[in-house]
């Protein structure tokens, strides 16, 4: 960003020397034999241009200039406000990510705790995530099909707000519930 910046003023100042340099290449500056400095308005040999050729022209130069000014500012701009709204949006991705990794940890704990625990919705407020948005996970446990003791814990969060719509982020595991049971120190 502060390449673009330096850019843009480092191209005003080419133009504005430019322009500085066709003014004075319209003087001469000679003395005469008598001491005195003569100031002329062409230099020796050139012919004065029609006067209506030349009228406006430094305006006309400073408009364009202050467009493309304009121009590079609006784009400038843009990237800025893109480059912010990419940011949020993976801040709230990897939050999502996070919240549902523990509501997987959530779900896990009170399926050890409890037998009969089948899921929740867990909201979160945005203070207690430490940001702008709120979250809400939804825990789902499941028992699978064979053997006895095996579950499916699933957990779907939603955290941030980007463009109106909520982030989400899902993650799965299968867990034996008696296996952790009978070996309380690993982890389900």
């Amino acid at each position: 960003m502060a390449r673009v910046s330096s850019a843009i003023v480092s191209i005003t100042l080419r133009v504005m020397s430019a322009l500085t340099r066709s003014v004075r290449s319209t003087f001469s500056v000679g003395v005469q034999p008598s001491g005195c400095v003569v100031r002329s308005r062409l230099k020796p040999g050139l012919q004065r241009p029609a006067r209506k050729q030349r009228r406006g022209i430094t305006l006309v130069m400073m408009l364009c200039v202050m467009a493309v000014v304009a121009i590079v500012s609006a784009g400038i701009l843009a990237l800025m406000t893109s480059d912010r709204q990419v940011l949020h949006r993976e801040t709230a991705r990897v939050q999502a990510e996070w919240l549902a990794t523990a509501g997987l940890e959530r779900g896990a704990v009170r399926l050890l705790a409890e037998a009969d625990y089948r899921g929740e919705a867990w909201s979160l407020s945005a203070a207690d995530l430490g940001g702008p948005d709120g979250g809400k996970v939804t825990i789902r446990v499941e028992p699978q099909v064979g053997p006895a003791g095996q579950f499916t814990i699933s957990a779907i969060a939603e955290a941030g707000s980007v463009a109106g719509k909520q982030v989400r982020a899902a993650r799965t595991i299968t867990i034996d519930r008696q296996a952790a049971v009978r070996n309380p120190g690993e982890k389900p």
